[in-house]
């Protein structure tokens, strides 16, 4: 059994924005298949003061805030699927005490901006024209995220460590307000990377511990399994699976699964293809794999190989 200081174990309670770690972190990576609530574990082991980490009584319960994607606003055809692929895996891992996925919703708006001087982009004048633009934003997140926090340090006296994953400071107040709580303590995950994206200062200073920066290994150790077997809360059937879109080559990795379904003619059949272990095949001119295919959709060089040896196992394999 685990000995806490005084006695007395401390509950964790996590908030994700995830707008503000998907645009902080993720977008353009391939690192979105992440498991939220292991980053923070993660985090948390390294960054939280020792007075406060051994205090932990090792559960966690995760509040994930989102909005859905609007189809109309992305460039993506597959944008929305792949979203519901993604709160359909964390549910599937993750019962509803441990996660609680909230929803608030997106704006789409037609209004007129100035440009701005690309030789200098920090001075308005008063020669910037105006352009007509769409403005999308995410609504409701911040307040969501202030009445769940502040309802869990109200209802629950027990101590407990709230950790929030995000570097908005528009949650300044909120963290203002949990700092005159004896019972909880903070910690902020601000999703930047720590050389072109720096923590806020004014959120920072209102907690308790920090973090610099959510590094690519902090990332790559809080990565999903690339197959996940659904659950009845998840709403889906059968096996659900990272997108083809959110490794790091898309493209290739599209490219390859057409070839392969083209000859396998479904998905389940193609997707075994991808996900077994690889075999010496023996065959003139076919490379081997080193791992699984679908393990190799992240950079050119791999996913290349990959696709190179499907398109000669293809060769032997047809009449």
């Amino acid at each position: 059994m685990r000995l806490f200081e005084n006695g007395k174990p401390m509950k964790i309670k996590i908030y994700i924005d995830g707008y503000n770690l998907y645009y902080g972190v993720l977008k353009n990576h391939p690192f979105k298949w992440l498991d939220p609530i292991q980053l923070v574990k993660n985090c948390c082991k390294i960054a939280a003061p020792e007075h406060i980490y051994q205090r932990l009584n090792g559960e966690y319960s995760a509040k994930y805030f989102t909005s859905k994607v609007l189809p109309k606003a992305t460039f993506s055809k597959t944008a929305e699927k792949d979203q519901n692929a993604y709160h359909a895996a964390l549910q599937s891992i993750y019962d509803d005490q441990q996660l609680e996925i909230v929803f608030g919703y997106h704006s789409i708006n037609p209004v007129e901006q100035r440009e701005f001087d690309p030789l200098s982009p920090k001075t308005p004048h008063i020669g910037c024209k105006k352009v007509c633009v769409w403005r999308i934003e995410e609504k409701q997140t911040d307040v969501n995220i202030a009445v769940q926090a502040l309802k869990d340090a109200y209802e629950d006296p027990t101590e407990q460590l709230q950790i929030f994953v995000s570097n908005d400071t528009d949650l300044c107040p909120l963290l203002g307000a949990l700092a005159r709580m004896t019972h909880v303590k903070v910690g902020v995950i601000p999703p930047v990377n720590g050389i072109t994206k720096f923590p806020a200062s004014d959120l920072v200073k209102l907690a308790d511990w920090s973090i610099h920066a959510v590094t690519e290994r902090y990332l790559r150790d809080a990565q999903l399994p690339l197959s996940i077997a659904s659950s009845v809360r998840s709403g889906m059937n059968g096996r659900i699976r990272k997108p083809l879109d959110w490794y790091g080559q898309p493209e290739l990795a599209n490219e390859i699964f057409s070839i392969l379904y083209n000859s396998l003619r479904t998905r389940n059949k193609t997707f075994r293809w991808l996900e077994q272990a690889p075999f010496e095949a023996n065959i003139p001119g076919l490379p081997n794999l080193p791992r699984p295919a679908i393990e190799m959709f992240d950079t050119v060089e791999d996913a290349a190989l990959v696709k190179q040896h499907v398109i000669e196992y293809i060769k032997h394999c047809q009449p």
